[in-house]
């Protein structure tokens, strides 16, 4: 009977994970060496944008609105996989999240809520060659 209920409970996770509005292809937003603030949305189980590129390293601001009523969280991680903030955002509120890109290349980013990056909530901010 337990065996039966596992199979029930995993095939409706995988059957949300489907229905979670993952992009399969992400909006690219530029952030350029002189405009280091980005605007995003977080939502039930997404993130727009969810790919962000900047252009050297230096400071970001996200100005990330919650439009969910449900809390969220925005955890980076650097490159090397170290995480660098993790900030919890409220539903229905806008939260700025500072961050420092010390290194080119790609940080992650997820909600850190249980199962909420596995539904789509996560993205990626790509450090590239500055001018």
């Amino acid at each position: 009977m337990y065996k039966k209920l596992i199979l029930f409970l995993l095939m409706g996770m995988l059957a949300l994970a489907g229905c979670a509005g993952v992009d399969k292809k992400p909006q690219v937003v530029a952030a350029k060496a002189g405009d280091r603030k980005v605007a995003m949305t977080a939502s039930s189980f997404k993130f727009e944008p969810s790919a962000i590129r900047v252009q050297g390293t230096g400071p970001l601001v996200i100005e990330v609105k919650n439009v969910s009523s449900m809390g969220h969280n925005l955890t980076v991680k650097s490159p090397a996989g170290k995480v660098l903030n993790s900030t919890d955002l409220p539903g229905d509120s806008t939260i700025k999240v500072e961050l420092k890109l010390s290194e080119k290349g790609t940080y992650e980013f997820y909600c850190d809520k249980p199962m909420h990056p596995t539904l789509g909530m996560k993205g990626v901010i790509e450090v590239v060659e500055g001018k």
